[in-house]
């Protein structure tokens, strides 16, 4: 599998960056995810590391056995990271848990799997046109939607 990898970060108005970006790859599959700490919530970099984290480590597990549901496997990696940040929360005593939003992609076999959280998206180049595979879990996007 051929495939390149680019990312750009930008601090805007925060004194930290909050973005974390994970890519790993077997011989027949690639995860690629994004996590962007939210800046009102106490350490969002923290969710944002941990979620990239949980992801990687699972595809790492499980790129072994094979792929044999990568819907399933997202999933449970998305629930998987979240209570790895409300554990965290708990222990450090957060009246908040920290939060973050995230996409991750599977690409097995030339077939695109994905999960999303929030308002990171994932978008698909096609024929020189950008095309946006996911809509926003956010308030905007609910008023967009309901004109």
């Amino acid at each position: 599998m051929k495939y390149s990898v680019a990312q750009a970060s930008r601090i805007v108005g925060r004194k930290s960056n909050q973005d974390r970006i994970g890519c790993v790859h077997s011989s027949n599959a690639l995860l690629t995810v994004v996590a962007d700490g939210m800046g009102g919530h106490q350490r969002g970099e923290v969710a944002a590391e941990l979620t990239v984290r949980i992801f990687t480590q699972a595809f790492e597990s499980q790129a072994a056995k094979g792929f044999h549901d990568p819907h399933a496997f997202l999933s449970q990696s998305a629930a998987d990271a979240h209570l790895a940040i409300m554990d965290y929360a708990q222990q450090h005593g957060m009246e908040e848990p920290p939060g973050t939003t995230c996409v991750a992609c599977i690409t097995l076999d030339n077939t695109a799997y994905w999960v999303h959280a929030g308002d990171s998206r994932l978008y698909h180049f096609r024929d020189s046109r950008l095309l946006q595979k996911t809509r926003d879990h956010s308030l905007v996007e609910k008023m967009v939607e309901q004109g």
